[in-house]
Formats: structure tokens, sequence, C-alpha cells
């Protein structure tokens, strides 16, 4: 798991774990492994992410 750095503090019935919910727009980048993890588009069913290897 990674952490997004960006999340909003947990609220009522939420957890920690359930504000790390990376959001359209957002990214994660590893430089070592060289990937690179988009957020696309998210609804109530599906989320979209591309993946980038490079």
């Amino acid at each position: 798991m990674v952490t997004n750095p960006n999340a909003a503090a947990s609220t009522g019935n939420c957890t920690a774990l359930d504000m790390q919910t990376w959001q359209p727009g957002q990214w994660f980048q590893d430089d070592t492994a060289r990937i690179r993890i988009h957020v696309n588009a998210s609804d109530a069913s599906t989320d979209t992410v591309w993946t980038y290897k490079w």
C-alpha cells in the first residue's frame, strides 16, 4: 500500500485507511521501479487508472 500524502483526515465512521483513497488527478510515481500510476476517473463503482512504465 502506498499512502496518499494528500489524503483528508478521517471523520465520522471513516478510518484512516478509508481516507487514503487516491482521487482523480492524483498520481504516484516510483522512480526505482520506474512506474507511475495515475487515477484518471472514479465513480461509485469504477476507478480508471493509467499505468506507465519507462
